[in-house]
């Protein structure tokens, strides 16, 4: 069982106070929605949820853990979020220092395919010889 998921199912049917709009928001059947809630109970040892005909209501240890999972969710998503930033367009200032002749050579070259391939990068490249 993905804990994650289970978890995911679980705060949906609390928000929505039903299964069945719970499975219709998830795009997933009521019988797999109830599944994976009984499922998360066999895994954390408690009954979350009192379910009878006419009413779902939350228990005392399904109302502290629908608090923890809504908190892990958050930072799940703020995470993903995080690395999704880290795997932008690199950007700044690159500052290049090199020889006349190298530079002359090679970086006049190699700069304009860096510019078109890093266009959010500026480059300040000094050339010298050393001297």
């Amino acid at each position: 069982m993905d804990v994650l998921s289970a978890m995911e199912v679980f705060v949906r049917v609390i928000k929505l106070q039903s299964f069945s709009l719970a499975a219709s928001d998830l795009g997933v059947s009521s019988s797999s929605v109830s599944k994976q809630v009984s499922h998360l109970e066999k895994h954390v040892g408690a009954a979350l949820l009192e379910r009878t005909t006419r009413r779902l209501s939350v228990t005392e240890a399904g109302a502290a853990y629908y608090e923890k999972c809504q908190l892990i969710l958050s930072q799940v998503e703020q995470a993903e979020t995080l690395v999704t930033q880290l795997q932008g367009t690199p950007c700044g200032l690159l500052k290049v220092n090199s020889d006349i002749a190298f530079g002359s050579l090679l970086l006049a070259k190699a700069i304009p395919v860096f510019m078109e391939r890093y266009p959010d990068i500026q480059l300040d490249v000094v050339l010298d010889d050393g001297a």
